[in-house]
């Protein structure tokens, strides 16, 4: 397996396996629910996580690498601390 291919391909199978153990977590098994609404849980807790998440990884580096490849590696040269920051202030800005 290429090593460009097994680098993308490790975070899409980390985001599958974190979503299954999420939605086998067992979060949801106390409360005043109906059979419908634990349906509906367990539904959007594997779809979500599993599927649209992984989904729009692929598709997205999918999309770069066709479109952009000249932006391939183009944050390499940034100290590791300024993009940890970066991800911090950009991903908490996300939340509004």
């Amino acid at each position: 397996m290429p090593a460009e291919l097994l680098s993308k391909g490790i975070p899409a199978m980390m985001l599958l396996i974190l979503g299954a153990i999420e939605a086998m977590g067992g979060l949801y098994l106390e409360g005043k629910r109906s059979k419908d609404d634990y349906a509906i849980e367990i539904v959007s807790l594997l779809v979500l996580p599993t599927m649209i998440q992984p989904l729009i990884f692929v598709v997205t580096i999918f999309f770069m690498v066709s479109y952009f490849p000249f932006y391939e590696n183009y944050f390499s040269e940034i100290a590791i601390w300024i993009q940890v920051l970066a991800f911090l202030v950009l991903d908490d800005m996300m939340q509004y």
